[in-house]
């Protein structure tokens, strides 16, 4: 039995996988359950400490106890045991997609994730895309703005360096390196040009064309300009309670 982990980075069009793949049936794959397609939030609910879990940004922009939260991962947990059963019961690949893991400030959550999917699995193949520097700060930049970051007035470049060490150098030592495959994330390098197709080239499935998923786009130069006022300069980013990401966007 197999486990496709698809661990970022993020801004390499992980929201389009993600957003295409969990609304698909397949005989041959099963995405994990999750609260989103984003299997990020799940991945650190499910094995974060409480210091990550207090203040994982996803959680504390919603307003969620760690006492709720820890109610909730005995939920989760469950609901991952039960889709692993039946995957294996039906000879399943079984496919996870988290790109936050990779944070450099996430190893406990590496280490536990390693320690929980080891013995559950014969092959795990862990699978990331590398986005050149630049064009990665360039997006980081945005999806910060997007997210609330800045609104202090702190400009910061430093936290929107790649540090592809810190992010990938873990996984390589906890699964070996012969599991683990990172591929430059440029147009040019993908399956027929796009994203989607590639992931699902990698990972030995089939996405039909018509059912792709383009999500998360960048912003142009205009409407990131007047983000970056309207959150320094204005009310910024509604926070604090459980509608609050929709309400952003």
């Amino acid at each position: 039995m197999k486990l496709f982990a698809h661990v970022g980075m993020p801004k390499t069009g992980s929201s389009s996988i993600q957003n295409t793949i969990a609304r698909l049936e397949s005989d041959a794959y099963r995405y994990l359950p999750s609260m989103s397609p984003n299997q990020s939030s799940l991945v650190v609910l499910l094995f974060g400490n409480e210091q990550i879990l207090k203040s994982y940004h996803k959680f504390r922009k919603v307003g969620q106890s760690l006492e709720e939260l820890l109610e909730l991962r005995k939920k989760w947990k469950r609901k991952i045991e039960a889709a692993i059963d039946d995957a294996k019961a039906k000879n399943k690949l079984v496919i996870l997609s988290a790109e936050d893991i990779t944070a450099p400030g996430m190893r406990v959550v590496r280490k536990n994730f390693y320690k929980y999917f080891a013995p559950r699995f014969d092959e795990i193949e862990i699978f990331a895309y590398a986005r050149p520097p630049v064009s990665f700060m360039q997006s980081a930049f945005q999806q910060r703005l997007q997210s609330g970051s800045f609104a202090d007035g702190s400009f910061d470049l430093e936290i929107l360096w790649p540090q592809y060490k810190k992010r990938f150098e873990q996984f390589e030592k906890l699964f070996g390196r012969e599991n683990m495959k990172i591929k430059t994330f440029e147009r040019s390098n993908l399956h027929e040009g796009d994203v989607v197709l590639d992931f699902a080239h990698e990972a030995g499935i089939h996405i039909p064309k018509e059912d792709i998923r383009q999500s998360n786009e960048s912003l142009s130069l205009e409407a990131t300009a007047l983000l970056f006022v309207q959150r320094r300069y204005g009310r910024g980013m509604d926070t604090g309670f459980s509608d609050a990401f929709k309400v952003n966007k």
